[in-house]
């Protein structure tokens, strides 16, 4: 989605054009949007009354419930994974959702293993197999976090991350610490201690990288399935974290906070596969793939000499020399390519940024177009700015190989750029 303001109003060399033109959302994308929407109005009431019914149920109905529930209910985000997987084998949802696939399958397994002690042994499940898928469990959630930071790291901000670890970090040892301390003084074997501490300095190490991911996404660099893949996580991480509170001071009990938030992460984890299928269903884009959000302020077209062609802004951009900017920007490019020896065919500059704002640049064969957003330019603007500029070239073409700057040659030209604010 493109996050556009108003309309804009079309100017060239400066002039104000009387046409403003309304900026839409594609049809598949309005139906996406409207389907999520509704779907979230069913599904977090019953969500919430699943996960949270547990204290006012009947003793025999309780601990089945607590004990099965989340099982179940992550055989269907397993089996939800599996077709989200198949029906959107390409893009970055193929390795996310494999990972949450394995994490939920590792997960679902070890529950498995652990009501198999529990249950029909009627031994102690820990320590026992079932830690081992549980910790390796956090492999693939551990990955894709780390993946994704890595992959989107240029477009966090160093000092607002920096103060968000520490504060996490601080957060996080205010947790750990006295956890840490009633876990060390008790009479469990040194192997018990190690691994019982193990699972709170995963859900917290997780929860820190979980922090930076959301910073991330507010630059609308995830899609919109990350927002229940975080959402999930965040509550299973918390179940933890609660239940080994609970079961270190003997206190845990079936139905308990540690289980609703359980319930909750699965729920999430059903969404998430949801989301992509509703979304391959739409052919929305915007649920599939990242989209950056921000706000298109001018819009270049520019001849290669720097003479301009057509200026576009949006209400309340701030005047610029257009003149100025488009001389500096043809500058600039030259610059590089004499700099650094490149030829014609080695392309250019295509991104400048300065604070939040951003230039996308795109060249065709006798023009080359400029975007200057407040915000993170995304792969699918340039995409957009590559047709632009096919479009101008296939319509004018002939008129630009040798142009005098008559604009009257190029009539019509605002409109053809102007496709660069359709969403």
């Amino acid at each position: 989605m493109y996050n556009i303001e108003g309309a804009f109003i079309p100017t060239i060399n400066g002039t104000k054009d009387s046409e403003t033109t309304k900026v839409t959302t594609p049809p598949t994308e309005n139906g996406f949007q409207k389907a999520i929407q509704i779907a979230l109005f069913i599904f977090i009431p019953i969500a919430l009354f699943f996960s949270f019914v547990m204290p006012v149920l009947p003793e025999d109905i309780l601990s089945p419930y607590s004990d099965y529930g989340s099982t179940v209910l992550n055989a269907i985000a397993v089996s939800l994974g599996i077709v989200a997987v198949l029906v959107y084998s390409k893009g970055e949802f193929q390795t996310v959702g494999l990972s949450i696939t394995l994490y939920l399958f590792l997960y679902m397994l070890a529950s498995i293993i652990w009501d198999i002690y529990d249950q029909v042994l009627q031994v102690n499940p820990f320590p026992s197999a079932a830690d081992v898928f549980w910790l390796a469990a956090y492999v693939p959630l551990t990955y894709i976090c780390v993946s994704t930071l890595i992959k989107y790291h240029e477009y966090s901000n160093p000092s607002r991350t920096l103060i968000l670890y520490m504060v996490m970090f601080f957060v996080a040892i205010l947790i750990f610490v006295p956890l840490a301390t009633s876990i060390i003084n008790t009479d469990s074997s040194m192997g018990d201690k190690a691994l019982t501490l193990a699972y709170p300095v995963l859900d917290l190490f997780l929860l820190i990288l979980i922090g930076q991911l959301v910073g991330i996404y507010w630059t609308g660099k995830l899609a919109v399935y990350w927002t229940f893949i975080m959402t999930a996580i965040i509550f299973e991480l918390s179940a933890d974290i609660i239940y080994t509170y609970m079961e270190n001071y003997d206190i845990y009990y079936p139905g308990s906070l540690s289980d609703s938030f359980f319930f909750m992460a699965s729920f999430f984890f059903i969404f998430v596969f949801f989301t992509v299928i509703l979304a391959k269903r739409y052919s929305a884009i915007y649920g599939l793939e990242p989209e950056g959000k921000y706000d298109i302020r001018h819009v270049f077209l520019v001849y290669p000499n720097g003479l301009l062609i057509a200026h576009l802004t949006t209400p309340g951009t701030k005047i610029v020399d257009v003149e100025i900017f488009t001389g500096m920007l043809t500058a600039v490019q030259s610059f590089i390519k004499e700099s650094f020896q490149l030829g014609e065919s080695s392309g250019g500059l295509d991104r400048l940024r300065y604070k939040s704002l951003e230039i996308a640049i795109e060249r065709g064969e006798n023009v080359f177009l400029a975007v200057v957003v407040d915000g993170r330019v995304t792969d699918q603007l340039h995409k957009k700015m590559h047709a632009v500029i096919d479009h101008v070239q296939q319509r004018y073409g002939p008129k630009l190989k040798n142009w005098d700057g008559d604009m009257a040659h190029v009539a019509g030209v605002k409109d053809v750029v102007g496709e660069v604010f359709a969403a």
